[in-house]
């Protein structure tokens, strides 16, 4: 599937549910949405006709600063991280990998965009 397919299937089930196709918020959400980046910044534009805001969860692991200003650019409105454990050692038991890029990831974005971390 596209983004614009993802899009229009969203506008036809908006117009179905609500009546219009305009939504006060998307939410983008996992599986991880930043595996896919290429896709993930074309949707993000995309969305912008039909919401003021665009809403990003992630684990943030991937969430380089590169693409945190590539989506700002492209409309995204925040960002909800998902940190599985502060402490680097719980953080890799849980994942397997380090905490430390998940941090530095979150630092870089935080006062950039509003932030909530989970």
């Amino acid at each position: 599937m596209t983004p614009h397919h993802l899009v229009k299937l969203l506008e036809k089930a908006s117009l179905s549910y609500y009546g219009h196709a305009s939504l006060g918020e998307v939410l983008l959400t996992g599986g991880e949405p930043t595996l896919d980046p290429d896709f993930l910044m074309e949707l993000v534009s995309m969305l912008g006709r039909l919401t003021p805001r665009v809403v990003l969860q992630t684990n943030a692991f991937l969430l380089f600063p590169q693409l945190t200003d590539s989506l700002m650019r492209a409309g995204l409105a925040e960002i909800v991280c998902d940190i599985k454990a502060w402490d680097d050692g719980l953080h890799t038991w849980y994942t397997g990998q380090s905490n430390i890029p998940v941090l530095r990831n979150v630092r870089y974005a935080c006062g950039r965009l509003p932030m909530t971390a989970n």
